[in-house]
Parts: structure tokens; sequence; C-alpha cells
């Protein structure tokens, strides 16, 4: 295995991540009966919606054409949005959403890191 395809694969996992903190953070907002978090948590569904459908793809995309530049910058990006859906929740009460968000933004760390090894050559 190649150094881009071990970036390809843990970018895949960094999408399944953020589509489970997705899938988390609607079924926090139906069970949750404080109406405090429901705003924090609608701007959590609109940024990992954003990583999952559309930067953590268009990195994958960019990958696969050694648009390596591009793919790292989109990588930052989806680690950005799933750092600010944490200070989102920060005010909340243990947010099991937090832990998507921080491996999501491991993840996107280590395969950024991968691809600026690859890079540098």
């Amino acid at each position: 295995m190649d150094v881009c395809s071990l970036a390809d694969v843990i970018v895949g996992s960094a999408l399944a991540e953020g589509s489970d903190a997705l899938s988390l953070v609607e079924v926090v907002e139906n069970q949750m009966a404080d109406p405090g978090i429901e705003r924090p948590l609608d701007y959590c569904a609109e940024l990992h919606i954003l990583v999952v459908k559309y930067i953590i793809p268009q990195a994958i995309q960019a990958l696969n054409v050694s648009k390596h530049g591009f793919a790292s910058y989109c990588l930052s990006d989806a680690g950005d949005q799933a750092d600010a859906c944490t200070k989102a929740l920060s005010g909340t009460k243990g947010s099991p959403v937090t832990d998507h968000n921080k491996t999501v933004r491991e993840l996107c760390d280590v395969a950024d890191a991968i691809i600026k090894l690859f890079q540098k050559g």
C-alpha cells in the first residue's frame, strides 16, 4: 500500500466518523428535553452535513486525481468544522458528539500529515 492509499483509507474513516457524528446529533436532538441545547446541535448538524456531503468527499476526489494540496486543505477544513461543533457544545453537559468530533479532527490531521509527507517525497 502506498502513502496516498493509506491517506485515502484514513480519510474514509474520517468520513464514516463524521457520518456517525451527524447521526448522533439527530438522535440526541430527538431525545433532549433541554431547549438550550437545540441551537448548538442544529449548528453541529449543519457543520457535519458540510463535512460528510461536501468537504471530505472533495478530499477523497482530490486524492484520487493527485491534487494533494487541495486534499490537505479540505482535511484541514473538515477538522476545523469538527472543532467548531465541539466549541458550540462546550456549554452543554457531556455531549457524546464531542468524542466523534475529536476523532474526526484526529483522523483528518493524520491523513493531512501523511499527504504532506508524500508531497515532501
